[in-house]
């Protein structure tokens, strides 16, 4: 009766001790999910901030043209109203200050 006793609360801790072990390791599996998906999440989050500085250069080099194209503007708004001025006001009519 003790061996058979001894036995059964031996097969009763081997199997504690397998669930013990099977939790470590689907507790360590989850770890090391977490890290892949931790180091997937860095690439992603790289990736859009590259994308970002690649749109923010975008946008500067379209500022710039469009800033470029409202000083043009600029100078043909200001050439018009001095040719009109000397038109209204009788004076000299060669090129306005600014056109060639």
């Amino acid at each position: 009766v003790v061996s058979v006793t001894t036995n059964i609360i031996s097969a009763a801790n081997m199997m504690a001790e397998g669930g013990v072990g099977i939790a470590a390791a689907v507790n360590q599996y989850g770890i090391d999910k977490s890290r892949v998906t931790s180091k997937e999440l860095e690439a992603i989050l790289a990736r859009l901030q590259e994308a970002t500085e690649v749109e923010q250069e975008f946008l500067k080099t379209i500022m710039k043209k469009f800033e470029d194209m409202l000083a043009k503007v600029g100078e043909l708004v200001k050439a018009n109203n001095e040719t009109q001025a000397a038109i209204l006001g009788g004076g000299d009519l060669s090129a306005p200050a600014g056109v060639a």
